[in-house]
């Protein structure tokens, strides 16, 4: 994922800066990203070229603005010898950078425009507050994703169809004026399955993790067994995206009631 995501941001640096001098890329492209397994107030920081991103249940578009929150202030410091984040020069290249992304589908507007992060910072309703789709589905090809296709997975492999570990998915690159014909010709092997689509730019950035109730749930362990948990080391555990967990743990609050000393956990692989 780190390569990945890195490459992904690699080259986004490239389509702001086309004809920057190749010094001055290399010192762009100096930087490090890493996950932290905090839950912290503030969701990333930047320090001596390094990206950390922190609260990695949250949805992905806002797991890639932070990424793009530390570009922003790695170029900043790059272009200046300092970075802060409440310097004009910052919040311009935020604002630029987001909204290079955004044009380049490289992360979902709706998803970012609808999540928590949006609703709690200001900063991030400002710079969308001005943002113009100039590019939307421009793209020529678009990546054909299909789940709970197990009984289709042979099929899928022989038709040059990859399996995708973050998503869980099976996934082919095909040009944007297929995709219907291809999802009709799917639909006939097996009528089942979940197909979906994402832009060719896509930044994928998803991350597993395991959700854990601690506590005397005895009780519901049919309930829990039934939701997939498997009981290991005094704890039910349950393999999950770190998106899904604030949905799994409401879930779970809505089974055991509160007042029985119940602690849900994440922990991230």
């Amino acid at each position: 994922m780190y390569y990945n995501l890195k490459r992904k941001i690699i080259e986004l640096i490239k389509i702001l800066y086309p004809d920057i001098d190749l010094d001055i890329l290399k010192s762009y492209e100096n930087f490090t990203i890493t996950l932290s397994k905090k839950i912290l107030k503030k969701n990333e920081s930047y320090l001596n070229r390094e990206f950390i991103i922190y609260n990695l249940h949250r949805q992905e578009a806002e797991l890639v603005n932070s990424l793009i929150v530390c570009l922003a202030r790695h170029i900043d410091f790059c272009n200046c010898g300092e970075t802060k984040k409440s310097s004009p020069e910052f919040v311009e290249l935020y604002k630029k950078i987001l909204h290079v992304a955004l044009n380049n589908n490289m992360l979902d507007y709706e998803q970012l425009r609808n999540s928590n992060d949006y609703h709690s910072q200001k900063r991030l309703q400002e710079v969308l507050s001005s943002y113009w789709s100039s590019n939307s589905d421009n793209e020529e090809n678009v990546i054909l994703e299909i789940y709970n296709c197990f009984k289709i997975k042979d099929i899928l492999k022989s038709q040059g169809f990859r399996y995708n570990i973050s998503y869980g998915s099976w996934e082919l690159e095909v040009p944007r004026n297929q995709f219907t014909d291809f999802q009709d010709s799917l639909k006939k092997l097996d009528d089942k399955i979940i197909i979906k689509s994402r832009n060719y730019n896509k930044i994928v950035f998803v991350v597993d993790c395991l959700i854990e109730v601690v506590g005397k749930s005895f009780k519901y362990k049919d309930q829990l067994k039934a939701n997939k948990y498997y009981f290991s080391n005094g704890k039910w555990i349950k393999k999950i995206k770190g998106y899904q967990f604030l949905e799994e743990k409401e879930k779970i609050e809505s089974i055991i009631p509160k007042g029985l000393g119940i602690k849900i956990n994440i922990n991230f692989q």
